[in-house]
């Protein structure tokens, strides 16, 4: 129950996700970043093979529904498992557009140099893919 009531299972609402509305983070003149970590989950996705094989079923369901078999429909194809949404595409450019300007300092002057500046993902295609998209807006976005 606990992970149910948890806001580890929802989208960030687009009024924040695609915002640009940052506060860069200050600290004291004297003070440098020297190095910034950073680790992010990819953007949203379509579900998996299992769900969307639960929603086809739900969709037998509903065709025995007067009411609900005119308009449900599942919406999830099996060929975009796993695969990246829309949104999915474009949140984690977004996500590279707010850390430049959250770490405008940091990131000022700083071209893209693949000998100082790594991006790593795992094989799965959307999580590079979103790193992609990350670096894009990281580098690309100003």
């Amino acid at each position: 129950e606990y992970l149910l009531n948890s806001k580890l299972f929802s989208l960030e609402p687009p009024q924040t996700a695609f915002s640009l509305d940052i506060q860069p983070i200050s600290y004291p003149d004297k003070c440098e970043l020297k190095q910034l970590h950073s680790v992010s989950r990819h953007g949203s996705r379509y579900p998996d093979p299992e769900s969307i094989l639960a929603f086809d079923e739900l969709e037998k369901i509903f065709a025995n529904v007067s009411v609900a078999k005119e308009w449900y429909k599942n919406p999830f194809p099996m060929r975009k498992n796993s695969l990246l949404t829309k949104r999915g595409e474009i949140e984690p450019y977004f996500d590279g557009l707010q850390s430049r300007k959250r770490y405008a300092k940091f990131w000022d002057g700083i071209e893209y140099d693949p000998e100082v500046i790594k991006f790593q993902s795992t094989q799965i295609s959307r999580t590079g893919a979103s790193m992609m998209s990350f670096s894009q807006g990281l580098f690309n976005g100003k």
